[in-house]
């Protein structure tokens, strides 16, 4: 049956993953389990205009100026430190209308402005970046490569099957790509190096 959630300020973005609900209303994002009944809420600020789950304790949370953060859901629900200290680079000064968990502890953002990004969820910076006409209504992960749709049906596909190859096997791929050394100034055909784990383990 329906049940009122009755939050306590307009609620400006809604996200869920399988067995829960994330409620951005006022200062605080809220946390609903499948029945209704709140697990916890944590202070972000005004202005949430999107919400999502990165995994069990972190919240991947935009806003309408085009900043993104990191909430910690271990927090207590009045603990100001629930948004992370990491800093997102070169985030675009625009609506954020979309969120997505990527592969590599990564975060998949699109913008009213029609921009797609990838930032690290490690350091905060920049992975990748591109453009479409119209907001982004669409943001889908299937078969290693991210979908991006806009309202004025302009689309992208990113191949990111190079996140979810293992290191060895991305690493014998640049060497076989880029057999070079950079050495006294100049770039010089070399193999290998023979010392290198993944050379010894036979991968190459």
């Amino acid at each position: 049956e329906p049940k009122a959630l009755a939050p306590k300020a307009e609620v400006t973005a809604i996200g869920n993953s399988e067995d829960q609900m994330f409620v951005a209303s006022g200062k605080y994002v809220v946390v609903f389990d499948a029945k209704g009944a709140e697990l916890g809420r944590h202070l972000v600020g005004t202005g949430v205009s999107a919400v999502t789950r990165i995994d069990a304790h972190r919240l991947g949370v935009g806003f309408a100026d085009g900043n993104l953060a990191l909430v910690d859901t271990r927090l207590t629900s009045v603990d100001a430190r629930a948004r992370d200290a990491i800093s997102f680079d070169q985030t675009p000064s625009s609506v954020v209308t979309r969120l997505l968990p990527g592969p590599m502890d990564t975060l998949v953002a699109g913008f009213a402005s029609g921009v797609v990004g990838m930032w690290s969820l490690n350091d905060g910076k920049r992975l990748a970046e591109d453009r479409r006409h119209g907001a982004i209504e669409h943001l889908m992960l299937a078969d290693r490569k991210l979908y991006a749709a806009t309202g004025l049906g302009q689309h992208l596909v990113w191949d990111l099957s190079t996140f979810y190859a293992e290191w060895c096997a991305l690493l014998e791929e640049v060497w076989h790509r880029v057999p070079v050394v950079w050495k006294s100034g100049r770039a010089v055909a070399a193999p290998p190096p023979e010392s290198h784990i993944c050379h010894r383990s036979g991968t190459n």
